[in-house]
């Protein structure tokens, strides 16, 4: 497996969300590509994976590794359900909104957005019961 390191602009950016999105937009079709010779891999909401966010960290993981540590964030598994859905010829892209804090911070969250206007959040479904959505 190759690793990437990649920085992108952040709050200085002129668009941090569409950064997010594009970057995420590329990922997608090469993890989908993998999906589709590996058709034993798990589907994401049957392969025991939880929702669980970074703390001071933001790495962007592969499906492989997020379900060799059973966890994943936003991005993780967005990443993950929308390679599956276009393994599987469903058209759909990754969406980020976000906000920036009056302290200078930022505050995104990623998920599914389908050609309809529809939305589906991975992270929401994969919440465990006990935890809430940061």
């Amino acid at each position: 497996m190759l690793r990437a390191r990649v920085s992108l602009p952040g709050v200085d950016g002129d668009d941090p969300n569409a950064d997010v999105m594009s970057l995420l937009g590329a990922l997608v079709p090469i993890w989908a590509r993998w999906l589709r010779v590996r058709r034993a891999f798990p589907l994401l909401y049957s392969s025991g994976v939880r929702y669980r966010p970074e703390v001071d960290t933001e790495d962007w993981l592969s499906p492989p590794e997020v379900l060799a540590q059973q966890w994943g964030d936003c991005e993780d598994l967005t990443l993950w359900r929308c390679a599956e859905l276009i393994a599987q010829g469903v058209e759909c892209r990754p969406l980020c909104t976000g906000r920036r804090s009056p302290l200078g911070g930022l505050s995104q969250h990623v998920f599914v957005g389908y050609p309809d206007g529809s939305t589906e959040d991975p992270s929401l479904i994969l919440l465990p019961k006990d935890a809430k959505l940061d």
